[in-house]
């Protein structure tokens, strides 16, 4: 193996901000993306009350060692706080796109301590914890590929923090020359601290260079690995370049989930692509949502810019029909004879089931690449990102857009035929830092490769455990491991890397221990600042006292203190009872022993289904102590208060239920009753259900406000939202509502769309029907008695009623003024122009009913089918009847179909 040791020296750099990129002539082809700083970089300290304060770097260095088609990275950085109290450092960092990351290490009290792999959420749970109690952990996760996200707890101020990062990634190779990317740190678009180079002690000038080359490449275009009794082999591969101009398909989302911001970001993308794309590029565009509708055919790109206005004037409606969308996305490239297609747009499909497997097959067969451009502000949704990982395309961010467009533009070129689209295993696409594909196979027989010299990695070689990284980082990307599979050992978006102060911690939290860091080999680094005979001052005025070299379990809360409490008058007697545990009251432990937060789980944390369970008695967040996230709890915030006086009652995370707060002359807080849920999906009902009560608050503080100028408010609240695979909740909207107050039922829905639940099982969408009863204290006996009843008709659903009973009695100019008078609207004649001025956002399926009537009307049956397809995942019945009432047989038909998928 040649080893290279690049070390490198940070040079700050203030408020310098990095150069921006060179514009390019449409069609070259650019061998390495500009550095995204402007896409989101991070670099700061947040404080206990959320305020955001500069973070400073120390020191950065990384130690480079090559193997035959891959390199090692060895980062080491130390920051440190420049604000009074404690801090978490939160930095959002660029590594390599092709990258897996397979260690991190965080040093506490001069000892380095490695990190465990521990599931997503799992490992965001037991941070979270950890941090309400001011201990010590570090949290690495994935952002998107390219990024990754460390959060480190505690910082003080001027005191240096040391923290460690592994990843393996590609070699990339120009002109037989390793190419390396200078790990950077930036805020923003402020670049923190830039590189200097030593490579084997001696000094390389880089010149403010973004790639150096660092030594010969391996000669060889293909690396092979296998596995003792495993009948596949794992094949690395370079990809051949791409030849002649892109040929597409555009499928442009225009779906109800595009809003005006949507359609405005999704316009200012297709912008970005039409003046990157050459003159001779060709593509057809298509409009999606419910249906498909072809806008431009085979066009040049300039034709195409002017189809644009047709594209812009397609009102958004309809649900997205992916697997139809897709399906008519690869038969448009069949027919046109295009090598790839690129969605751009949202790509939530609401109805159950898989929806892209199917066009994910067609695709390959035809040997088409998809590539979809996301206009949301998150990653890809996973199932369109992983049909583009399985066909070879690229699954791009809009925040990442600006620096991965030209891979994108060079996904839709012409290739030869694809490794990725044989059936002779499973084939995943990385890219190096030069914009190389590479392709991780698993195949029963490697592909034939003109270069004879093929190179076999030998079981337990250091090639073959890169192989193995690259292979999980690859095909886990965005795929969920399968049940009872083991965890992989690189960061991925279902795994996390979680560093905890010590193997105690470990263990009570369930997690294997890691490795021990070697520290011979480590180099240890003396904290700078104030530290003197005493030990270091901790956050709580406690200092700590040196104890034995080889303790397991270090803390600087006072282990002299705590051992003096115990064995003080009447604790120390009562220590002497065999298995007495009582005095650890004045100590770290608890007084139901070692393992009494596994016994009482439910009063501390914030994780389902673990031994720390939801809510709590924390004063804040999720801790332990006198408020928490709770129902029920006292809170001491004084935001939508109850009580009077100094310390008031209650906030949205811990509101007071008692007489008035802590403060409060008020005789009883309102209510809010939960319902039963509805759960279509998989989902837990008791999960939902157990998340719904952690957020109650949230939505009493929707009522209490409108209650106070309302005093005889009440009602039921009928809320429906979708929880992504990811766990977010993506969709709400009020299903139906008897309460007759715009402001409570706006609040409930938006404060719903903020929650997050736990990832459904197979990553599928789970769709949720929520009825919140809303009443005045002293009413919940009257409003639980009418819960499970049919709701009382509000007054909005009965002017929809009223509207629907105008409407078919005639569309005559005169109903259609009396229906926009009743709606509220100002007085128009016309009913396609009422149709698309009546809201449908947190609506229902008489509201949507209304809308697709007065389209009908109008003589825009297209039109009124994609309207009425919006309540389709929630209503398919009533949508399928209506459908048939207007001579759609084939649409009633798709929408019971989607409905059963």
């Amino acid at each position: 193996m040649k080893r290279l040791i690049v070390s490198i020296a940070v040079v700050l750099v203030g408020c310098q901000s990095a150069e921006p990129p060179e514009k390019l002539d449409a069609g070259k082809r650019r061998a390495s993306p500009a550095l995204p700083l402007e896409a989101g970089a991070r670099f700061v300290a947040r404080g206990a009350a959320g305020e955001e304060h500069e973070l400073k770097l120390r020191a950065l260095t990384v130690d480079v060692a090559t193997q035959p088609g891959t390199v090692h990275s060895h980062l080491r950085m130390e920051i440190a706080s420049t604000a009074d109290g404690q801090s978490e450092a939160l930095i959002r960092l660029p590594v390599p796109r092709g990258a897996a990351v397979t260690d991190a290490i965080l040093w506490m009290n001069d000892k380095p301590m490695r990190g465990a792999f521990v599931e997503r959420q799992r490992a965001r749970d037991i941070y979270t914890s950890i941090v309400t109690r001011r201990r010590d952990p570090a949290l690495v996760t994935w952002d998107s590929a390219g990024w990754i996200t460390v959060s480190i707890f505690p910082l003080e101020k001027d005191k240096a923090r040391r923290f460690e990062l592994e990843w393996i990634e590609p070699a990339a190779v120009v002109a037989g020359q390793i190419q390396y990317r200078v790990p950077v740190v930036a805020e923003q678009e402020r670049l923190v601290g830039r590189a200097a180079l030593k490579v084997d002690g001696r000094r390389m000038a880089s010149n403010g260079r973004e790639l150096v080359s660092i030594g010969p490449a391996d000669p060889h275009k293909m690396f092979t690995r296998r596995a003792p009794g495993d009948p596949f082999q794992q094949v690395m591969m370079r990809e051949a370049d791409a030849v002649g101009a892109p040929h597409f398909v555009l499928v442009a989302e225009t779906s109800q989930m595009m809003n005006s911001g949507g359609r405005e970001r999704q316009r200012a993308i297709l912008d970005a692509l039409f003046d990157e794309l050459p003159a001779d590029a060709k593509l057809t565009i298509l409009s999606a949502d419910w249906d498909v509708s072809p806008i431009i055919e085979e066009a040049t790109v300039s034709a195409a810019w002017n189809a644009l206005a047709k594209l812009d004037a397609i009102p958004s409606a309809g649900a997205l029909d992916l697997e139809r969308a897709l399906r008519e996305a690869a038969t448009t490239a069949r027919k046109t004879g295009a090598g790839a297609v690129l969605f751009v747009g949202v790509g939530w499909d609401g109805f159950k089931g898989d929806a892209t497997s199917g066009p994910t097959a067609e695709l390959r067969q035809a040997q088409v690449r998809l590539s979809v451009a996301g206009v949301g502000d998150s990653e890809v949704i996973a199932p369109l990102a992983r049909a583009a990982a399985d066909t070879g395309g690229e699954a791009i961010a809009l925040r990442d857009l600006d620096a991965s467009l030209p891979l994108v533009i060079d996904a839709l070129r012409p290739r030869r035929a694809a490794v990725a689209a044989s059936d002779d295993g499973e084939w995943h696409r990385l890219r190096t830092v030069t914009g190389e594909a590479v392709w991780i196979g698993r195949a029963l027989h490697a592909p034939a490769n003109a270069d004879p010299e093929t190179i076999d990695a030998v079981a337990g070689s250091p090639l073959a455990g890169d192989l193995a990284s690259l292979w999980d980082r690859a095909r886990l990307e965005w795929h969920d491991r399968d049940p009872g599979e083991a965890l992989a050992r690189v960061l991925t978006p279902v795994t996390a890397l979680l560093v905890l102060e010590s193997d105690a911690d470990y263990r009570r939290f369930g997690v294997d221990v890691p490795e021990r860091v070697d520290t011979a080999q480590a180099e240890r680094v003396r904290h700078r600042g104030e530290e003197g005979k005493m030990g270091k001052r901790g956050g709580e005025g406690l200092y700590g006292l040196r104890g034995p070299a080889d303790d397991p379990d270090p803390h600087l809360a006072g282990r002299l203190a705590e051992e003096q409490a115990r064995n003080a008058g009447i604790l120390g007697v009562l220590k002497q009872s065999d298995g007495s545990r009582l005095s650890s009251t004045f100590g770290r432990d608890t007084a139901a022993g070692n393992d009494g937060q596994n016994v009482l789980g439910g009063l501390v944390g914030n994780q389902i289904g673990e031994s720390y369970g939801v809510g709590g008695l924390g004063l804040v967040g999720t801790g332990s102590s006198g408020g928490g996230t709770g129902e029920g709890t006292t809170g001491l915030g004084n935001l939508g208060t109850i009580g009077k006086g100094g310390v008031e009652g209650g906030n949205g995370s811990g509101y007071g239920r008692g007489a008035g707060g802590l403060g409060g002359k008020r005789a009883k807080a309102p209510d809010v009753i939960p319902g039963q849920a509805n759960v279509r999906g998989n989902l837990d009902k008791e999960i939902v259900r157990r998340i719904i009560r952690r957020h109650i608050n949230e939505v009493r503080y929707c009522y209490d406000q409108q209650l106070a100028r309302f005093p005889g408010l009440r009602g039921r609240v009928m809320v429906q939202f979708t929880i992504a695979a990811s766990g977010q909740v993506i969709a709400s909207v009020l299903q139906n509502s008897t309460v007759a107050n715009g402001a409570v039922e706006n609040c409930i829905v938006m404060a719903v769309r903020r929650w997050e639940f736990p990832k459904p099982l197979g990553g599928s969408i789970v769709i949720v029907s929520y009825p919140f009863v809303l009443t005045p204290s002293g009413g919940e006996e009257e409003d639980r008695a009418a819960a499970p009843g049919l709701p009382v008709v509000s007054s909005r659903e009965a002017v929809i009623d009223q509207a629907l009973a105008i409407l078919a009695k005639g569309a005559g100019p005169e109903q259609i003024e009396r229906i926009s008078s009743l709606l509220g609207l100002r007085r128009m004649s016309s009913a396609e122009v009422l149709a698309w001025s009546i809201s449908r956002f947190s609506t229902t399926f008489e509201r949507r009913q209304l809308v697709a009537r007065l389209l009908e009307a109008s003589k825009r049956h297209h039109d009124a089918v994609r309207v009425l397809s919006e309540s389709a995942p929630s209503s398919p019945e009533l949508v399928a009847a209506e459908l048939r009432s207007m001579d759609a047989d084939a649409e009633a038909a798709e929408v019971l179909r989607l409905a059963k998928r």
